[in-house]
Protein backbone atom coordinates (compact mmCIF):
# COMPACT_ATOMS: atom_id res chain seq x y z
CA UNK A 1 0.00 0.00 0.00
CA UNK A 2 3.00 2.19 -0.53
CA UNK A 3 1.62 2.95 -4.00
CA UNK A 4 -1.65 4.04 -2.43
CA UNK A 5 0.19 6.39 -0.04
CA UNK A 6 2.20 7.84 -2.94
CA UNK A 7 -1.01 8.58 -4.86
CA UNK A 8 -2.55 10.28 -1.80
CA UNK A 9 0.66 12.30 -1.28
CA UNK A 10 0.61 13.40 -4.96
CA UNK A 11 -3.04 14.38 -4.64
CA UNK A 12 -2.32 16.48 -1.54
CA UNK A 13 0.65 18.19 -3.24
CA UNK A 14 -1.44 19.10 -6.31
CA UNK A 15 -4.20 20.48 -4.06
CA UNK A 16 -1.70 22.59 -2.14
CA UNK A 17 -0.23 23.89 -5.42
CA UNK A 18 -3.73 24.76 -6.64
CA UNK A 19 -4.48 26.63 -3.42
CA UNK A 20 -1.17 28.54 -3.65
CA UNK A 21 -1.85 29.44 -7.29
CA UNK A 22 -5.33 30.69 -6.43
CA UNK A 23 -3.95 32.82 -3.58
CA UNK A 24 -1.25 34.24 -5.89
CA UNK A 25 -3.87 35.11 -8.53
CA UNK A 26 -6.00 36.79 -5.87
CA UNK A 27 -3.01 38.89 -4.75
CA UNK A 28 -2.28 39.89 -8.34
CA UNK A 29 -5.90 40.98 -8.88
CA UNK A 30 -5.82 43.09 -5.72
CA UNK A 31 -2.49 44.67 -6.75
CA UNK A 32 -3.89 45.44 -10.19
CA UNK A 33 -6.95 47.11 -8.66
CA UNK A 34 -4.74 49.13 -6.33
CA UNK A 35 -2.48 50.17 -9.24
CA UNK A 36 -5.46 51.30 -11.29
CA UNK A 37 -6.74 53.30 -8.33
CA UNK A 38 -3.40 55.07 -7.93
CA UNK A 39 -3.22 55.77 -11.67
CA UNK A 40 -6.70 57.31 -11.67
CA UNK A 41 -5.79 59.47 -8.67
CA UNK A 42 -2.65 60.74 -10.46
CA UNK A 43 -4.62 61.52 -13.62
CA UNK A 44 -7.22 63.42 -11.58
CA UNK A 45 -4.45 65.33 -9.81
CA UNK A 46 -2.84 66.32 -13.12
CA UNK A 47 -6.21 67.39 -14.50
CA UNK A 48 -6.82 69.55 -11.43
CA UNK A 49 -3.38 71.17 -11.78
CA UNK A 50 -4.04 71.93 -15.44
CA UNK A 51 -7.43 73.41 -14.63
CA UNK A 52 -5.93 75.57 -11.86
CA UNK A 53 -3.18 76.92 -14.15
CA UNK A 54 -5.72 77.69 -16.89
CA UNK A 55 -7.85 79.55 -14.33
CA UNK A 56 -4.81 81.58 -13.27
CA UNK A 57 -4.07 82.45 -16.88
CA UNK A 58 -7.68 83.51 -17.44
CA UNK A 59 -7.60 85.78 -14.37
CA UNK A 60 -4.34 87.38 -15.56
CA UNK A 61 -5.85 87.98 -19.00
CA UNK A 62 -8.86 89.63 -17.40
CA UNK A 63 -6.59 91.85 -15.32
CA UNK A 64 -4.52 92.67 -18.38
CA UNK A 65 -7.59 93.68 -20.38
CA UNK A 66 -8.96 95.79 -17.55
CA UNK A 67 -5.54 97.38 -16.97
CA UNK A 68 -5.38 96.30 -13.32
CA UNK A 69 -2.36 93.98 -13.14
CA UNK A 70 -1.99 94.15 -9.37
CA UNK A 71 0.48 91.51 -8.18
CA UNK A 72 0.75 89.39 -11.34
CA UNK A 73 4.26 88.30 -10.39
CA UNK A 74 2.98 85.68 -7.97
CA UNK A 75 1.63 83.57 -10.84
CA UNK A 76 5.05 83.04 -12.52
CA UNK A 77 3.48 83.43 -15.99
CA UNK A 78 4.54 85.67 -18.86
CA UNK A 79 1.77 88.18 -19.60
CA UNK A 80 3.22 89.78 -22.75
CA UNK A 81 1.11 87.89 -25.27
CA UNK A 82 -2.67 87.99 -25.48
CA UNK A 83 -3.27 84.53 -26.97
CA UNK A 84 -3.14 81.26 -25.03
CA UNK A 85 -0.25 79.81 -27.02
CA UNK A 86 2.13 82.54 -25.98
CA UNK A 87 1.32 82.44 -22.27
CA UNK A 88 3.96 80.08 -20.96
CA UNK A 89 5.86 79.95 -17.72
CA UNK A 90 8.86 82.21 -17.36
CA UNK A 91 11.09 79.24 -16.58
CA UNK A 92 11.18 78.28 -20.26
CA UNK A 93 14.28 76.30 -21.27
CA UNK A 94 15.06 78.12 -24.52
CA UNK A 95 14.57 81.69 -23.37
CA UNK A 96 15.17 83.09 -26.86
CA UNK A 97 17.00 82.36 -30.10
CA UNK A 98 20.02 80.13 -29.83
CA UNK A 99 23.25 80.95 -31.63
CA UNK A 100 23.85 78.84 -34.77
CA UNK A 101 26.47 76.14 -34.62
CA UNK A 102 30.06 76.61 -35.77
CA UNK A 103 29.51 75.24 -39.29
CA UNK A 104 26.53 77.54 -39.87
CA UNK A 105 28.49 80.56 -38.61
CA UNK A 106 31.35 79.85 -41.02
CA UNK A 107 28.94 79.46 -43.94
CA UNK A 108 27.25 82.74 -43.00
CA UNK A 109 30.62 84.50 -42.98
CA UNK A 110 31.60 83.02 -46.33
CA UNK A 111 28.36 83.38 -48.31
CA UNK A 112 26.27 85.89 -46.36
CA UNK A 113 23.25 85.24 -44.23
CA UNK A 114 19.69 84.65 -45.40
CA UNK A 115 17.95 87.49 -47.15
CA UNK A 116 15.26 87.64 -49.77
CA UNK A 117 15.55 84.87 -52.34
CA UNK A 118 12.89 85.73 -54.91
CA UNK A 119 12.28 88.83 -56.95
CA UNK A 120 15.86 90.05 -56.78
CA UNK A 121 16.26 90.45 -60.56
CA UNK A 122 13.00 92.29 -61.19
CA UNK A 123 12.89 95.65 -62.93
CA UNK A 124 11.88 98.25 -60.41
CA UNK A 125 11.59 102.02 -60.75
CA UNK A 126 14.94 102.45 -59.01
CA UNK A 127 16.76 99.88 -61.12
CA UNK A 128 15.31 101.26 -64.35
CA UNK A 129 16.27 104.81 -63.51
CA UNK A 130 19.78 103.85 -62.41
CA UNK A 131 22.17 104.95 -65.16
CA UNK A 132 25.41 104.45 -63.23
CA UNK A 133 26.46 101.37 -65.20
CA UNK A 134 25.35 102.67 -68.59
CA UNK A 135 28.17 103.11 -71.11
CA UNK A 136 27.63 104.77 -74.49
CA UNK A 137 30.88 103.33 -75.86
CA UNK A 138 29.89 99.79 -74.96
CA UNK A 139 26.42 100.15 -76.45
CA UNK A 140 27.66 101.61 -79.77
CA UNK A 141 28.62 98.35 -81.37
CA UNK A 142 27.95 96.52 -84.62
CA UNK A 143 25.08 94.60 -83.12
CA UNK A 144 23.00 97.81 -83.03
CA UNK A 145 23.95 98.85 -86.59
CA UNK A 146 26.64 101.30 -85.56
CA UNK A 147 29.53 102.22 -87.82
CA UNK A 148 32.25 100.89 -85.55
CA UNK A 149 33.54 97.69 -87.14
CA UNK A 150 35.93 95.55 -85.20
CA UNK A 151 37.93 92.57 -86.38
CA UNK A 152 37.38 91.13 -89.89
CA UNK A 153 34.96 92.61 -92.35
CA UNK A 154 31.57 90.98 -92.40
CA UNK A 155 30.40 88.73 -95.18
CA UNK A 156 28.39 90.67 -97.79
CA UNK A 157 24.68 90.00 -98.04
CA UNK A 158 23.07 87.65 -100.56
CA UNK A 159 22.14 90.36 -103.09
CA UNK A 160 25.69 91.80 -103.14
CA UNK A 161 27.18 88.38 -103.57
CA UNK A 162 24.89 87.54 -106.49
CA UNK A 163 25.64 90.87 -108.19
CA UNK A 164 29.33 90.23 -107.82
CA UNK A 165 29.13 87.05 -109.95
Amino acid sequence: SDAHMARIRDKLITQQKGIQNAEEAKKQRELRKYGKQIQQEKLKEREDQKKASLDKIATIKKRLRSGNLGDADDFDIDVDSDDGAGARSSSNKKGGKQAPNKKRQLKNEKFGFGGKKRGIKRNTADSTGDMSEFSVKRNKSTSFGGSAKKGKSQRPGKAKRQRGL
